[in-house]
């Protein structure tokens, strides 16, 4: 028997409706049941848990899903994050392996759907009975008698992998730069606020009065905080605000400030938000500025990568919550848990540009043992280990993002210093993404190389010995250049203290030291190229107008069309000028048109009804890698070119 869309949907509701009355109502949230007429499917969803990164929705669910097509029903509980890895890496986060291990054996896989990774059970719908809809059911309820209880625990962290978020790099960035000058400056300065508005509550001072010396970023944000506030128009009703303040806990403390936004005469919601941000640095940020102020809390680089587009002074409070809940999160990263200290960074942003395209971080390595070489040796014994041609490590959380490493937040181009045996000794370039590799496999890659030796093997062992999976990340370098002679680490000013990198691998580090050792990435500094000058260059004679008018209308519309007669140079001054941009080539795709090309599939793709899947074009591949480039890397992305050849081959339409 043929299961139709109406019986699919009754199933459902069926499912539904027993799934909300034995969690009796609570979270999760329902969804409608869906339709998806292009693919044939029905799906119910139950929300456990979800918010947007980058526009995006991540989220934790559970479905079941019923394909007409195949007339197969598939179940589970789904993660759905930025990618199917992070995913698989949350539903591990969220569940742990053993309750995972529990669960195959019961039945259940791991199945990877695009972005998101369900662990879950597919089945013909002729074998889906009232036993497997019982046993469905059960499974799904004790799934989510564990996860009820837990997924407070995770939701800050879930899914949330920080280096795709440039407001988390920008945080870094100023953290990095300016940590010093906020415990120095600013945090002196804003506990002495924070005692003048206490005194002033509880009544021993007559008047508010804040610090006066404000020299500075940190002086210009308390400034900032209490700009909007004033005590002259109802010193009374501002006193009466700051007890009940400080009287209730911090998770009310929102609460507090909207009942009295528009109490106290003289002072706005905002001066209002901005004084409890003193009381309640933890849940409170100040805010203030607009995206043209260069001033404020909100100044133009500030706003871009919070995604404001109005004056502080224009939001309403619900903007207000969301803009704090996501600085929250992002601050997490970054690992700040003050929100004034956010702000101070916010604040230092209106002087600096946007996190650039690459980032710099240092190796720290012992690679000969417990024998620290002569000044003498120390170069040309680099020559015997992996220095400057891989980085590696064990595969384990605590090295890809965590307290000894950052070997998963490397792209190709970051640069990386080395230190080894506490001396700075040359830097490299990040050739290629992380990999993962076995014992075996990284032993037979360095004896390839000629690395393997009796002094290196016993650096080997000792990484060998803390790999619990026996796994391990390996990055490779190229561009590996000495310095002029060793620096040792505590004469480079911008680095931490060395008590703070015990156990540590690698680091993140500010770009600023690069300055101050005098290294320059090639490639960064920006110069002025005259593109008929360039094209003359590569043996292409263009009009001086006609390089004018291709370019304007590139950058206007991203959408030329070239005609002209054959051997004219159409196709070379689209290829040369995408080389021009990324030598590499790799942002550029040439498409030859067909003249049997009647609808989007050869371009697009279709979906194969059969397999179930999306058979994907190369100009598909090539759309999607752009859209990633430009999530990961926003402004620094590099531009894409797809040229297609002979057009009037095709309808255009």
């Amino acid at each position: 028997m043929v299961v139709t869309r109406e019986d699919a949907e009754n199933l459902l509701n069926e499912i539904s409706g027993e799934f909300l009355r034995k969690v009796q109502g609570e979270t999760p949230k329902p969804s409608k049941i869906r339709y998806f007429d292009e693919h044939q499917v029905v799906e119910v969803k139950f929300d456990l848990w979800h918010r947007y990164v980058n526009r995006r929705k991540h989220e934790v669910s559970y479905m079941w899903t019923i394909y007409l097509r195949t007339q197969r029903i598939r179940y589970g509980l789904a993660v759905s994050c930025s990618s199917a890895d992070a995913s698989e890496r949350a539903l591990i986060k969220l569940l742990g392996e053993d309750t995972i291990k529990s669960l195959k054996e019961r039945g259940l896989s791991i199945i990877r759907l695009d972005r998101r990774v369900m662990l879950g059970k597919e089945m013909s719908l002729d074998a889906f009975g009232e036993a497997q809809k019982e046993e469905s059911l059960n499974l799904m309820l004790g799934v989510h008698s564990f996860l009820a209880n837990n997924i407070s625990t995770f939701e800050e962290s879930l899914c949330f992998d920080g280096g795709n978020d440039p407001l988390i790099e920008a945080l870094r960035d100023m953290k990095t730069l300016y940590w010093r000058e906020w415990e120095n400056k600013g945090k002196p300065l804003i506990e002495k606020a924070r005692e003048e508005v206490i005194k002033f509550a509880k009544g021993e001072s007559g008047e508010l009065s804040l610090p006066s010396d404000t020299d500075g970023d940190a002086g210009r944000l308390l400034w900032f905080v209490a700009g909007g506030v004033s005590d002259r128009g109802d010193p009374d009703g501002l006193r009466e605000f700051l007890r009940a303040l400080i009287g209730t806990s911090p998770e009310n403390a929102i609460q507090l400030v909207r009942e009295y936004s528009h109490k106290i005469k003289g002072t706005s919601m905002l001066g209002i938000i901005n004084l409890a941000a003193l009381v309640y640095p933890e849940v409170i940020m100040p805010i203030w500025g607009s995206p043209k102020d260069t001033r404020g809390i909100l100044n133009p680089v500030s706003s871009k990568l919070l995604g404001i587009t109005k004056p502080a002074s224009h939001l309403t409070i619900r903007e207000y919550l969301d803009l704090v809940k996501r600085v929250k999160l992002a601050s997490k990263e970054a690992n700040i848990s003050n929100l004034l200290e956010i702000a101070f960074y916010l604040v230092k942003l209106s002087r600096e540009s946007l996190p650039q395209s690459y980032r710099v971080y240092m190796e720290i390595t012992k690679p000969f043992g417990g024998r620290k070489p002569s000044k003498k040796y120390l170069l040309q014994d680099l020559n015997r280990s992996h220095v400057g041609r891989f980085l590696w490590s064990p595969a384990d959380e605590k090295y890809w993002n965590g307290r000894y490493g950052k070997i998963g937040l490397l792209k190709v181009g970051d640069i990386v210093l080395h230190d080894v045996h506490g001396k700075i000794v040359g830097y490299s370039v990040v050739a290629e993404p992380p990999k993962e590799l076995t014992k075996e496999e990284i032993i037979k890659l360095f004896e390839k190389i000629g690395i393997w030796n009796e002094k290196y093997k016993e650096f080997a062992e000792s990484w060998f010995k803390k790999s619990q999976t026996g796994k391990f990340y390996i990055v490779r370098l190229k561009n590996f250049r000495e310095l002029d002679k060793p620096i040792g680490y505590t004469k480079v000013e911008g680095l931490p203290y060395p008590w703070e990198l015990q156990g540590m691998y690698l680091i993140e580090i500010s770009p600023e030291v690069l300055k101050k050792l005098k290294i320059v990435q090639e490639g960064i500094d920006t110069k002025v190229i005259k593109l008929d000058e360039y094209f003359a260059s590569k043996g292409y004679l263009y009009p001086e107008h006609l390089v004018s008018q291709f370019y304007t209308a590139l950058k206007t519309k991203g959408f030329v069309i070239l005609s002209g007669l054959t051997g004219t140079g159409k196709t070379k001054i689209a290829q040369e000028l995408a080389e021009l941009l990324d030598p590499s080539k790799k942002n550029f795709l040439f498409l030859s048109v067909r003249p049997d090309w009647r609808d989007s599939k050869p371009l697009l793709g279709y979906y194969n009804p059969l397999t179930e899947k999306y058979h994907k074009t190369s100009l598909l591949e090539f759309i999607l890698k752009a859209i990633k480039d430009y999530e990961d890397n926003w402004d620094e992305a590099i531009p894409y070119f797809v040229l297609l050849d002979e057009m009037n081959l095709a309808h255009v339409e």
